[in-house]
């Protein structure tokens, strides 16, 4: 009896000190893991703030060289991707405006289920204008397809994208989207 439990004895103390082994190795690890995940969140953190600094930069950049732009030249062509407007904006021939007078109301009409040539066609209407005019105020002058602005329009990132071409009026375009 006494040999079997020298023998159980020295069994479990052999399995003791591994087992305390393994605990204390498992510790490190979970230790070596919270400390890789901190650096992890850490270097998410970063990557956002350059993101951010990188997108303000830009943005900033694009503003402070489109203002030293002659008004003739851009009044002359249409506005290319990432350019804005920064004076007052030309009316085309019949007195319409691109914004108010073929944007808000084609985009209101593709928010609300309408296909984007009839909508197009609609606003022809309206303003007694011919379907290209509209296509083109809708499109070319704002350096996109017509797919891209009717993609815009449909995921609703036409908000944020008529913020950028035209930044003069946030205000509104928060009021009509």
């Amino acid at each position: 009896m006494n040999n079997i439990r020298k023998q159980g004895g020295s069994i479990n103390l052999f399995y003791q000190e591994k087992i305390a082994g393994f605990h204390a190795s498992v510790s490190n690890l979970e230790e070596q893991v919270k400390s890789l995940q901190a650096q992890i969140d850490s270097k998410r953190t970063s990557l956002a703030e350059l993101v951010r600094e990188r997108e303000q930069k830009l943005e900033d950049l694009e503003r402070q060289h489109f203002i030293h732009l002659s008004k003739p030249e851009v009044e002359a062509m249409p506005l290319a991707e990432g350019e804005h407007w920064s004076g007052p904006r030309p009316l085309g021939k019949k007195g319409n405006d691109q914004f108010r007078d073929y944007l808000v109301p084609a985009i209101r009409l593709i928010k609300n289920g309408m296909k984007h040539t009839d909508a197009f066609h609609r606003v022809a209407k309206d303003l007694d204008v011919t379907y290209q005019t509209v296509n083109a105020q809708c499109t070319l002058r704002l350096g996109i397809s017509t797919k891209r602005f009717v993609e815009l329009t449909t995921s609703g990132e036409i908000k944020s994208f008529l913020r950028k071409k035209f930044p003069d009026r946030g205000s509104l375009i928060d009021r009509e989207f």
